[in-house]
């Protein structure tokens, strides 16, 4: 990640601590970057293609980075970036709070399909993997939100079974 860019979800973040996604501006985000307008927007096109770049920078790539197809990478995998959402729980419940989830549910439920097809060795079709991967995908979004109370690891846990052996 570029330094520039940085510095613009830095801003972006200390602003989703206390102002609704919604009620964001690209004019907050620069004068909190003390940067100008056209910089911001050599960068993005607009916050919700900066709100996609976090999603992906700070929790999928990492995320994604040492899975190898197994169970136990996928249980490391999903631990740290349960570990990643919790510490940054004001900006992941904001955005899912103002319907702002913009990206995060396509991301997640990508990579969780994607296990759920490859660790069963295709012992389930598409659609089922399909059902399975939207149960997972809203219990994420249900902790993040604070309706459900785990830990990172023992979120993890379960969900890597759910992955394994969908019943």
């Amino acid at each position: 990640m570029n330094k520039t860019k940085k510095l613009l979800c830095d801003s972006f973040k200390k602003l989703m601590r206390t102002v609704p996604f919604d009620k964001i501006s690209i004019s907050d985000i620069t004068n909190e970057s003390n940067l100008k307008r056209q910089t911001f927007y050599y960068h993005f096109l607009d916050k919700y293609e900066l709100i996609n770049y976090i999603y992906y920078y700070d929790i999928f790539l990492p995320m994604t980075d040492n899975l190898d197809n197994t169970v136990a990478s996928l249980e490391v995998a999903l631990t740290l970036m349960f570990i990643k959402l919790q510490s940054e729980s004001y900006l992941y419940k904001n955005a899912f709070q103002m319907n702002a989830g913009y990206g995060f549910k396509e991301y997640l439920f990508s990579i969780m399909h994607s296990f759920m097809i490859t660790i069963n060795e295709g012992k389930v079709s598409d659609i089922e993997a399909k059902i399975y991967t939207h149960g997972i995908v809203g219990i994420i979004i249900d902790w993040v939100l604070g309706e459900i109370d785990a830990t990172p690891q023992l979120l993890a846990s379960i969900l890597v079974k759910e992955i394994k052996k969908p019943s």
